[in-house]
């Protein structure tokens, strides 16, 4: 049996562990004034905590859509046998 792993980027890993473990990480959607990013791939955690030093407003913060995980998982499920 294969055990896969997969968590939005607010579980916030390290990048090194996300690697040994094999985990895809779905974006969250970081929406600061009119701007808006998504964690680990338009932002890093370090520029992240660089701009909520300098925001004038705290961020706001939108869980993936259903449909931005159909993706890696079909990408998981052929890939992996269960």
């Amino acid at each position: 049996m294969t055990i896969q792993l997969m968590t939005d980027g607010g579980a916030d890993l390290p990048q090194q562990l996300e690697k040994k473990l094999n985990v895809t990480v779905v974006p969250l959607y970081l929406h600061f004034s009119n701007e808006q990013y998504r964690t680990g791939i338009d932002m890093t955690t370090a520029e992240f905590h660089n701009k909520m030093r300098t925001a004038d407003e705290l961020p706001l913060s939108s869980a993936p859509v259903q449909t931005i995980f159909t993706k890696p998982i079909n990408k998981l499920i052929q890939t992996k046998p269960f």
